[in-house]
C-alpha cells in the first residue's frame, strides 16, 4: 500500500531530478562507449581473420615457383596488416579502459540518486507519521468535544 502523499513536498526534488538527469546522460555515454567497444572488437577480429587468410594464401606451394617480388609484396602486406591489428588492439584497450571509467561514473551517480531517493522516502514516512499524529489529535479533540456535549445534553440520571 502506498503512503498518502497529499501535502508532501520534497524540498530536494530539483536536486533529485538533476542527479537523475546526470545519471541518464552518463548511461547514454556508457552505452555509446559499449557500442564503440563492440565495434572495435569486431573490427579487430575481422582484421585478424583477414590477416590469417592472407598468411595462408602467402605460403608458397610446391606447384608454383618462388617469385621473390611477389613474396616481398605479400610480406609487406602481412606486416602492414599486423600494424593495423596492433593499432586496433590499442584502440580496443583504450576503449575498454574508457568503458570502465564510464561504468565507475555511472555507479557513483547511481549511488547519489539512490541516497537522495532514500532520503525522500524517509521524509515521506516522517510526513505520513506526522499527519497520522495530527489526525489522532483531531480525533481525540473531537471525541472529547462530543463527550462533553453528550454529558451536557443528557440529564444526570442518564449519564451513568
Amino acid at each position: 500500500m502506498s503512503a498518502d502523499r497529499r501535502g508532501y513536498v520534497y524540498p530536494l526534488e530539483p536536486l533529485r531530478l538533476q542527479a537523475q538527469w546526470q545519471l541518464d546522460a552518463l548511461q547514454r555515454d556508457l552505452a555509446d562507449c559499449a557500442a564503440r567497444l563492440a565495434a572495435s572488437g569486431k573490427d579487430r577480429l575481422a582484421a585478424q581473420a583477414q590477416l590469417d587468410a592472407a598468411a595462408r594464401a602467402a605460403r608458397p606451394t610446391s606447384a608454383t615457383g618462388f617469385d621473390p617480388a611477389l613474396a616481398h609484396r605479400r610480406l609487406a602486406y602481412l606486416a602492414d596488416a599486423q600494424k593495423r591489428i596492433a593499432a586496433l588492439v590499442k584502440t580496443e584497450t583504450e576503449t575498454r579502459t574508457e568503458h570502465g571509467e564510464w561504468q565507475a561514473k555511472c555507479h557513483a551517480a547511481q549511488l547519489k540518486v539512490d541516497a537522495i531517493e532514500r532520503d525522500s522516502e524517509e521524509r515521506l514516512q516522517e510526513h505520513v507519521a506526522e499527519r497520522a499524529r495530527q489526525q489522532a489529535v483531531v480525533a481525540d479533540q473531537d471525541w472529547l468535544a462530543r463527550a462533553a456535549w453528550h454529558r451536557h445534553t443528557m440529564g444526570p440520571e442518564e449519564v451513568r
